[in-house]
């Protein structure tokens, strides 16, 4: 059914000058819409990421906890902005092997970002599922950290 609009829209282009000049004029106004919008959103984008610092992400009571064969991050952010919403952050969590106090070896690292949105001044509780390997055999204890790597807020 579209194919015969189209054939129809192709048809009158070729048959009417003037049908073709406003389909035209049409075609660079939705081009132009298109540009406007992919520029706005990349704009927006890079400011998300400056307007809530580091600093003003407070990560409390982090825990791993086993699942099945793998582990779940549980914990509570807290936004400290008194402006931005926070809208994203990224937590690079790493799990260590350690046979001894000098002897570690990484055994998972990966960047992971929980969905969750922060009004200023307040906390969220956020879960992070699927930490670790399923093949992930441990020949000592297993230690990990994390860091935040990336913030982004929202008006």
């Amino acid at each position: 059914m579209e194919w015969l609009f189209v054939l129809g829209v192709l048809v009158c282009a070729i048959l009417f000058p003037k049908f073709r000049a406003v389909l035209i004029a049409v075609a660079l106004l939705f081009a132009g819409l298109i540009a406007y919008f992919v520029i706005s959103q990349h704009f927006e984008e890079s400011a998300s990421k400056h307007r809530i610092v580091p600093g003003e992400v407070e990560l409390l009571d982090l825990r791993l906890v086993r699942s099945g064969s793998n582990y779940d991050l549980q914990g509570r952010v807290r936004n400290r902005s008194s402006k931005y919403t926070l809208s994203d952050f990224t937590l690079k969590v790493t799990l260590e092997d350690c046979v001894d106090a000098n002897t570690c070896d990484v055994v998972y690292q990966q960047d992971k970002s929980p969905l969750v949105l922060v009004p200023p001044g307040q906390a969220r509780d956020f879960e992070v599922y699927g930490i670790g390997d399923y093949d992930m055999r441990l020949k000592g204890s297993l230690k990990w950290h994390y860091g935040v790597t990336e913030v982004r807020g929202r008006e």
